[in-house]
């Protein structure tokens, strides 16, 4: 099934599709979908093409999956590091490769515009997450992830 898979690099024209895609995975974390607000995100994201890289998957015509990071300057290093906000395969395709593409895709980009490293953050109680990202090169790191509303 994965071989009928493409994937490219995300374009303005398919922020529909990237929505629909993102709203499983939020659906996924308990968090809430706002299908507007997921649309005026990617539309800002995507204003600035050096501020992201997005990799999509499609299967005949429709996106199945996609990797999204963003740009961020490392003071202290003086460099580009990526920020992984969003990975997500349709419940259908998990467990057929196309997630490492993804990955693998988006770290390539993101090596090829000067990053230097690339990190991300996943829900503690996502294991499956957690076990893909390891067998796919990822370390846990030490820092405590810390969040407060404006």
């Amino acid at each position: 099934m994965a071989d009928s898979i493409t994937l490219r690099p995300a374009e303005k024209t398919d922020i529909e599709g990237m929505v629909e895609v993102l709203s499983e995975l939020l659906t996924l974390e308990n968090e809430t979908v706002d299908e507007d607000a997921m649309k005026k995100g990617f539309q800002m994201l995507m204003s600035d093409p050096e501020r992201y890289c997005i990799y999509i998957a499609e299967q005949d015509g429709k996106i199945v999956g996609m990797c999204q990071a963003q740009s961020l300057v490392s003071v202290d290093e003086g460099a580009r590091v990526a920020y992984v906000e969003n990975m997500i395969v349709k419940g259908e395709l998990r467990s057929s490769g196309v997630g490492a593409k993804l990955l693998s895709a988006v770290e390539d980009c993101c090596r090829a515009s000067g990053h230097i490293r690339i990190h991300l953050l996943v829900l503690e109680k996502n294991q499956g997450g957690i076990k893909f990202y390891s067998r796919n090169g990822w370390k846990k790191d030490t820092h405590v992830y810390m969040d407060k509303e404006l």
